[in-house]
């Protein structure tokens, strides 16, 4: 799909979007305008004659994405431990002159409450022997610097949907306890599926690293560029190899319990611009 067709979705209705604020021939709006902890916000802008925009929040900038009418729209991810109140956000504009206008458009974060999940394991799979701490280290430095090295542009299309069908056994954020012990967060959902079920790209993208992890078995990274990755762990078989391009909805593995599971499931997670999210909060968007 063009970016321009895409970028049309959202003059349609969203899930509490705020009305849009016009100033000078500008409109902007965000859906929703109360978002949760570890959700996403989306930013809508329309202004005809505007040749570049980007916004900006908590001391960071965002990419928008703007079509040759005007349109634009982008992504600000809200993490799961950020304070929760009134926001503002600026949004910069720049004609075709060169001349920047600069707007500001409100949100809220509201609280939510992580639920706690306590697991037992073998202990070989928590408390880790020194070649296995290596091991583990060594294979997060790799995924960093694939986080760091995004492609500059974007490549997904069509929105996002989910890799596979299923009952959520584990929501994100959850706070978890293995073997009594405080772990990370849940930065994705476990989807329970069969071991075998297809595993399919949310959506279009380039496969930038695949392989077997301590913790996440097999596992595959995509990157859907401007620093949005989408993940897929625990698989049972990898179907695709690094650096293969993938449209959304195309088989890239199959469900399994590879890493450090219990059970044949998914683990599929998005991040975007170095910051876990809900992928659930993200398909909401497009609904």
């Amino acid at each position: 799909m063009a970016l321009c067709a895409a970028a049309a979705f959202f003059l349609q209705p969203f899930n509490a979007a705020s009305q849009p604020e016009q100033n000078n021939g500008i409109s902007i709006s965000v859906q929703p305008e109360r978002v949760e902890q570890g959700s996403v916000v989306m930013i809508s802008l329309v202004y005809p004659e505007a040749a570049g925009t980007s916004c900006s929040w908590n001391s960071r900038t965002f990419p928008l994405f703007t079509d040759a009418s005007g349109r634009a729209f982008g992504f600000v991810p809200i993490d799961m431990d950020h304070a929760p109140g009134a926001q503002r956000l600026s949004v910069s504009v720049k004609n075709a002159e060169g001349i920047t206008a600069a707007r500001e458009v409100s949100f809220e974060i509201i609280a939510k409450k992580f639920p706690e999940q306590h697991i037992t394991l073998d202990e070989s799979k928590v408390t880790l022997s020194a070649n296995d701490l290596e091991r583990h280290n060594r294979e997060r430095a790799q995924v960093e610097a694939m986080f760091a090295a995004s492609q500059p542009r974007r490549l997904w299309s069509d929105a996002f949907l989910q890799p596979v069908q299923g009952r959520i056994s584990t929501p994100f954020g959850v706070r978890r306890f293995i073997n009594k012990q405080p772990r990370n967060p849940h930065s994705g959902i476990d989807i329970a599926a069969p071991a075998g079920t297809p595993v399919r790209a949310a959506s279009a993208g380039i496969v930038c690293l695949t392989g077997e992890h301590f913790f996440a078995g097999k596992s595959v990274y995509i990157d859907h560029g401007h620093a949005m990755f989408s993940m897929y762990f625990h698989l049972d078989t990898i179907d695709v190899q690094n650096g293969q391009s993938v449209t959304q909805g195309e088989i890239i593995g199959r469900v399994g319990s590879t890493g450090r599971s219990t059970g044949p499931h998914l683990h599929w997670g998005m991040r975007l611009y170095d910051t876990p999210v809900d992928p659930l909060s993200l398909l909401a968007l497009f609904e």
